[in-house]
């Protein structure tokens, strides 16, 4: 029990890590950040209940999913897909939502 309690705190802070790790190197080059410090928040309670795989599995799922976001809010502004911006959460959350019920219904943790 332990075990996984430390496993799952371990993630919680890599799922926070790598946001905070983006949005450093970006500004370190000097660009727009990719996510911004409220994902942070987002990826470090479900990188705690999804666990390492789990979490890396999300943000696999996560991809697709916030291109197509990407492309809708696009094309619904009447701008370039490349030069607007789309929020991460809809589509991670989603990601998240499809993960943890993978993991629900397969009786274990991926």
């Amino acid at each position: 029990m332990e075990e996984d309690f430390l496993k799952s705190t371990v993630t919680a802070a890599l799922g926070a890590g790598l946001v905070y790790a983006a949005i450093f190197i970006a500004a370190y080059i000097k660009k727009r950040p990719p996510i911004f410090a409220g994902d942070a928040w987002l990826f470090a309670p479900t990188g705690f209940l999804l666990g390492p795989t789990g979490l890396t599995f999300a943000l696999f799922v996560n991809i697709p999913l916030a291109i197509a976001h990407r492309y809708y809010l696009a094309k619904k502004r009447n701008r370039s897909m490349w030069r607007s911006y789309a929020p991460v959460a809809p589509a991670y959350c989603l990601a998240v939502g499809i993960v943890f019920g993978m993991q629900v219904h397969m009786g274990e943790m991926l």
